[in-house]
This record gives structure tokens, sequence and C-alpha cells, in this order.
């Protein structure tokens, strides 16, 4: 499932005092994200992403989300297997004039479609790979 949120933050939100948006999600796998800036950002509106009070995106603790126009995107492996399925998003906005919005979006997917083949299947399927069929 792909998720997409638009995220508007005024001028009155700070580092210090992020606005704090929540997103519910599913039990699952992120496989993909894109952070989106929408034009004339100059990099002014940061995000930081996490889940659990664990920061997700991005990986470093003193880095954040920002840009202006072209968007961030990469694939990523995050389980998200334990309830309350939620995202936290913090994002502040440096600009003393204009509110800024963001796009933040991710694949989400079922645990079993991401998770590696395992077991006997797994076995089965080294050998017949190993011996030329497919």
């Amino acid at each position: 499932m792909w998720y997409d949120v638009a995220i508007t933050t005024a001028i009155t939100y700070t580092e210090a005092a992020p606005l704090e948006t929540v997103i519910r999600v599913t039990h699952g796998v992120i496989t993909r994200v894109s952070f989106r800036p929408r034009p004339g950002h100059s990099a002014l509106c940061h995000a930081r992403v996490f889940y659990h009070e664990h920061q997700l995106w991005p990986v470093s603790r003193n880095e954040d989300l920002h840009g202006d126009t072209f968007p961030i995107e990469w694939d990523d492996y995050e389980e998200i297997f334990t309830a309350p399925y939620e995202l936290l998003v913090r994002s502040w906005n440096e600009d003393d004039t204009y509110p800024h919005t963001f796009d933040l979006g991710f694949a989400l997917i079922p645990e079993e479609i991401a998770k590696p083949d395992t077991g006997l299947l797994a076995g089965i399927r080294k050998f017949l790979g190993m011996v030329g069929i497919k």
C-alpha cells in the first residue's frame, strides 16, 4: 500500500517545538520512501520521521529532511511490527513569512511479502536453481 501525506508547517513551529503529525499505518514493512518538498521552500522547512520514538529518517540523529522542489527518494527496509502502528513526523519551518508544505510518501507491504523465503521452500528453490531448473 502506498501512503502519501501532505504536511503544511506554519511559521510558528521551531526545531525546539515542532509540529507533530501522526500517520496511522498497518503492520508490515516500509520498502520505499519519498520526501517531496514543494517548490519555493528554499530548504526552510525541515522534518524528521519517528517510529516509537526511534528516528527512522534521516538515519543520522542530528540531520533532517529538507530541500526545495526536488524529491528525495530511497529504498528501505523498516519493520513496523509493534502496535501502535503509527509514524510520527516532527516538522518545523525557519521561514518567518510563509508556511511550507511537503509530501511524505512510502510503500508499506505485508511482512509475508517483504521477508525472503526461509525453511523448506527456500531449500527446494535453491536446489532447483543449482540443477538448472527455474
